[in-house]
This record gives C-alpha cells, structure tokens and sequence, in this order.
C-alpha cells in the first residue's frame, strides 16, 4: 500500500456528525478515487462521464469537487446516469430509441471518448450489455473504469483501475465505496432510472451526497495547504 495515502488516514479526523462515513479511511478512499478519476480524464481529454447507477451515482460529486478545484479553467465533464438493469432486459432498437430520446446530448458525441465507471466488475454482467450497446450504436472510444478489487478484469477489461497503487483488497467499503443510498431506484422498463420515493432512503442518499462534498472540500483544503 502507497505509504503517503496510508498515512494520510492514520489519524481519525471524522467529523462526529457523519452517519454514513464514519472512518477516516472511507474519506480518503473517496478523495483518491476522485483524483485519479478527475485527472484520468483531464488527461485523455474526454469530456463524457457516465456512472452507473445505483452505486456509483454519489461519486459524481467527487469529481466535481476535485474538478473545480483543480482545473478551473477547463470545461467541466458532462456527467450522466445509466441503469444497468434496462440495457440488460431491453431490446436493441428500444433501448436506441430511448437513448436517442433521453440522452441527446451524449447521442450527438458518439465520436468523442467517453468513460464508463461503476464501483465493481465482478462477472461483467453489469457492464457487457451497456459496452455492447454503445459500440453497436456507434461509439468510438468506449473506457471503462472500476475501483480495483479481487475479482476486477474477468469479463469486462478496464482502462483505468482506481486505487490499483493504494489498495491491497478492494475498498474498505466494498461495494458501496460512494454511501449506501442513491436518490433513484431501478427497473427493466427503461435504460435511466426514477426517482425514489421512500422518505427514509432519500433521506439517507441527502446525507451520504451532504458527507461527500464535506469531505471532499475538506481534503482539497488540505492538500492546497500542503501544496
């Protein structure tokens, strides 16, 4: 493990407000991701960053953070959202056609790269439908991006494994690196997700996002001091 980032959480500092991250280990975790994430991108020059919902939704927000605080003066990704569920069960031309309707903006880029992240690759049955489809339907330059874990690289290569120098067997939260609720939920019927309507989970995806950025400014804080 990286020495630098291992001791970079070796003294608790959580806030004691925070419900969802309660160890010093899960923020660091996040603000390495994002980093890597954030200038991965900035480096390959890809403006287009789809995440996958449920668990990889709330990391958005970290690499927002990481972004404007680190490259302002460069456009900001576009950030979108997929329900793997959808491109699973629906056929190709429902699916295009959805996508067409839903995703206009990113249809109009099918020859700029774009990056595909989701917290985990285990079998690749989550990721293959969405590959398959996007090169089916004319996109160039497909990535791919996981958090480096034990069963990373079976059915699906990625380019781009986060935290490959720093961890030893997966994140500390497994596959949840991101809080444990997201504002939508999933179904077969479309290839987005809906918002959620349980007061409770909303309740606690609000709090996972509000630790996120706290956490994230605090880092970035931190490291302009250092730097």
């Amino acid at each position: 493990m990286n020495h630098e980032f291992k001791n970079s959480f070796s003294q608790n500092t959580v806030p004691a407000k925070n419900e969802v991250f309660k160890q010093e280990k899960n923020l660091a975790e996040l603000y390495q991701f994002s980093k890597e994430v954030a200038e991965y991108l900035q480096r390959e020059k890809i403006s287009n960053l789809v995440l996958i919902d449920r668990s990889a939704r709330n990391f958005y927000l970290a690499v927002k953070e990481y972004w404007q605080a680190k490259f302002p003066e460069n456009p900001e990704p576009k950030y979108y959202f997929f329900n793997p569920d959808g491109f699973k069960w629906k056929g190709d031309s429902e699916a295009a056609a959805e996508f067409a309707e839903v995703y206009k903006d990113l249809n109009k880029a099918k020859d700029q790269p774009l990056l595909l992240f989701d917290t985990c690759i285990h079998s690749g049955s989550t990721l293959y439908p969405i590959t398959s489809f996007l090169k089916n339907n004319g996109f160039t330059d497909v990535r791919v991006a996981a958090i480096k874990s034990p069963n990373t690289g079976n059915a699906i290569k990625a380019d781009l494994l986060v935290g490959a120098d720093i961890l030893e067997s997966g994140s500390a939260r497994g596959c949840s690196p991101f809080g444990d609720g997201a504002l939508v939920t999933k179904s077969a019927e479309h290839i987005y997700s809906a918002p959620v309507q349980d007061a409770e989970k909303k309740q606690k995806a609000l709090q996972s996002r509000k630790e996120i950025k706290e956490a994230m400014k605090s880092y970035l804080a931190k490291d302009k001091e250092q730097n």
